[in-house]
């Protein structure tokens, strides 16, 4: 039987951080895995494949990661890449699958969302300093991106209901309480 760990939170958020660790516990995260650049030296241990098609996704509907439009509807594309990266214990994490998430649903088993927190004015802060490039001139703002903060994981609440699920605050990560190293038990 098959897990998948679906790790999601805002951007800025401490995800990609969460996502190596369970890269490094033995979670498949894929064989592409996005790499650094100068927001994050360390890597985003994003899979390149769901990267791919969440930006396709969500071109689709007219939206982003800052501009978030839901899918709505199940994808034959998204049945085609969960088939081809299942395993036993797996996973992928890319942040706009809480938008994208109705596309994979009907094909994950046994989905398990890690979700990633971190403070609210600490994200808008790693926003501006990292990404503010990519806002619209209007979306610039701390109203904005709170806005977007707070869409974000009212989008996570509603869509990881159903499922189990891991809740890691950012702030709490240095402090070893959520690590063990056998990820089977979850």
């Amino acid at each position: 039987m098959s897990l998948c760990f679906v790790i999601v939170g805002m951007h800025r958020s401490g995800s990609s951080l969460v996502a190596r660790i369970f890269h490094e516990m033995g979670v498949y995260l894929g064989e592409e895995l996005m790499g650094p650049d100068f927001s994050n030296l360390e890597g985003y241990f994003e899979n390149m494949d769901f990267v791919r098609l969440n930006n396709t996704l969500m071109t689709e509907v007219d939206g982003d990661w800052n501009r978030p439009r839901e899918r709505t509807a199940p994808d034959q594309r998204a049945k085609e890449l969960v088939e081809a990266h299942e395993r036993e214990l797996w996973g992928w994490k890319d942040n706009r699958t809480v938008f994208t998430w109705k596309a994979y649903e009907p094909f994950v088993k046994n989905p398990c969302f890690v979700v990633v927190r971190r403070d609210r004015d600490a994200v808008i802060k790693s926003l501006k300093k990292t990404h503010i490039s990519m806002f619209r001139q209007e979306h610039r703002t701390d109203e904005y991106m709170g806005w977007l903060y707070d869409y974000h994981y009212s989008t996570i609440d509603a869509i990881a209901k159903p499922y189990p699920r891991i809740d890691i605050r950012y702030e709490d990560l240095d402090k070893n309480k959520y690590w063990n190293t056998d990820m089977k038990h979850f």
